[in-house]
């Protein structure tokens, strides 16, 4: 075990702060802690270690092998079994093929080898109980990231970089603290440590930052870069997380429906705000309803606020993903999938997709004389006679879909009258059919056919209801 030094006790005071200032662990936790075997997260293992006696919470080790140095690799798993022992701490070592996963997704080995690590380690903690998983970034990693995420244009979000804490599981002790302060209390406290070759990789473009245009910056410019962008993505954050809650807030008004495939929103509502709040209310928006999209880019944003400003017509946000805005209401949706569900007579048929049930009901005709004219929205009657009981169906609308409409002259597209019915376009296919084989007897809750009404030689009747699940 390292012994105790006093010039090891201003960090240890340090990381004792951040973690108290910022909540990132409490008494009574398991800690997850990941470790490489080099230096940065030694350290922070030595250190939650020395921290843990007093706040009192337990430790477990976690290690991945991600099988791209071969030997190397694999010592320096057991070296970290080898430390987790020596504290006492229980551990568990894991192996990846990062680079399979590279080829086989189209990733590069970088982005591969953070999603096996994310995926590695929120299985451990699941496994064992864990609260929090602590990891080992510190104030370079957070200058490094801040570059890299300017070279690909990101706004204020992204500029924030890393936090201390996300999603009340992943924290990060060390983030306020050097990688030179880090490194020379590894060295003080004589830790194992080991060093990664391929942080020299050049191939990587982390590593050419650091290794390259930071000590060139720091040369050149501004001997202090490394704090100065950390303390721009700490302002950055600050303000980035005021001005989501002021998105959040917007969203709550300007969001009238989601289900899911599709959103609608008032436009007048959402014109209202400035551009900064436009973006983050609609990146909001599209993330929670369509998280299976993944992150939206700048320009599939930029796509909608066209569609908003011109106040009318379709646009292809993304692959998949379209918007349409007419009469103040903006819709983003996606493709309604095809429904055909067949009707019980009598008896009620639960349309899941849509949240609606029908009900049917087989009536003589002198019992329903009375009530023809009280029929509305969500209430049909059809004449038995000629119905094929076995082909009644209820089905979204189908290319070349026709009918006569009752109280007209001929026949019609049913895609045709939902326009004159200024149904808009995300919601036709959307608008139940009644339908008796091909034959369309009720575009549901707007009108009956002329063929399947009732007339003066009815002698049964179809009563037909159509009510919310809910």
């Amino acid at each position: 075990m390292p012994m105790n030094r006093p010039e090891t006790t201003d960090l240890l005071k340090d990381v004792a702060d951040a973690v108290n200032r910022s909540g990132l662990i409490t008494s009574g936790q398991r800690i997850i802690v990941a470790v490489s075997g080099g230096a940065d997260s030694v350290a922070m293992l030595d250190l939650l270690h020395r921290l843990s006696a007093d706040v009192q919470f337990d430790l477990h080790v976690a290690h991945l092998n991600h099988q791209l140095r071969g030997d190397a690799a694999d010592r320096d798993a057991a070296g970290v079994e080898r430390l987790a022992r020596d504290y006492g701490i229980e551990c568990t070592v894991g192996s990846a093929d990062v680079q399979a996963r590279s080829k086989r997704e189209g990733r590069s080995l970088e982005d591969a080898a953070r999603q096996e690590r994310f995926e590695f380690l929120e299985s451990v903690r699941r496994a064992h109980g864990g609260h929090r998983v602590a990891l080992g970034h510190h104030r370079n990693d957070q200058a490094e990231t801040v570059l890299m995420r300017l070279f690909r244009g990101s706004g204020a979000t992204g500029l924030g970089a890393m936090a201390p804490a996300r999603d009340d599981v992943w924290v990060r002790p060390l983030l306020d603290i050097s990688r030179s302060r880090i490194s020379d209390y590894a060295r003080e406290r004589q830790l194992p440590f080991t060093f990664d070759e391929s942080n020299k990789d050049e191939h990587f473009l982390r590593n050419r930052v650091r290794n390259s245009l930071i000590p060139h910056l720091e040369a050149e410019y501004n001997p202090g870069i490394v704090a100065t962008l950390a303390r721009s993505a700490q302002l950055l954050r600050d303000e980035d997380e005021y001005l989501d809650n002021v998105a959040s807030e917007a969203c709550s008004k300007a969001l009238l429906h989601r289900d899911s495939r599709k959103l609608v929103l008032a436009g007048s509502v959402l014109s209202g705000y400035h551009i900064s709040i436009k973006r983050r209310m609609l990146r909001k928006i599209l993330k929670d309803g369509f998280p299976a999209f993944g992150d939206f880019d700048f320009d599939a944003i930029q796509r909608i606020l066209a569609l908003l400003e011109r106040g009318c017509g379709s646009a292809q946000i993304s692959s998949g993903l379209s918007g349409h805005m007419a009469s103040d209401r903006l819709y983003i949706f996606t493709e309604a999938s095809p429904f055909k569900v067949p009707i019980a007579v009598p008896g009620r048929t639960p349309v899941d997709s849509l949240g609606l049930t029908i009900e049917t009901s087989v009536r003589p005709a002198q019992e329903l004389r009375n009530s023809l004219k009280s029929s509305g929205s969500d209430r049909a009657f059809f004449d038995m006679q000629g119905l094929d009981l076995q082909s009644l169906a209820i089905r979204n609308r189908q290319p070349g879909d026709r009918f006569r409409p009752f109280g007209s002259g001929g026949s019609r597209t049913v895609s045709d009258f939902l326009i004159d019915e200024k149904v808009p376009r995300p919601l036709r296919d959307e608008v139940p059919l009644m339908v008796c084989g091909d034959t369309v007897l009720w575009v549901v809750g707007m009108r009956t056919a002329q063929p399947s009404s009732v007339s003066a030689t009815t002698r049964q009747i179809l009563e037909t209801r159509v009510f919310s699940a809910d």
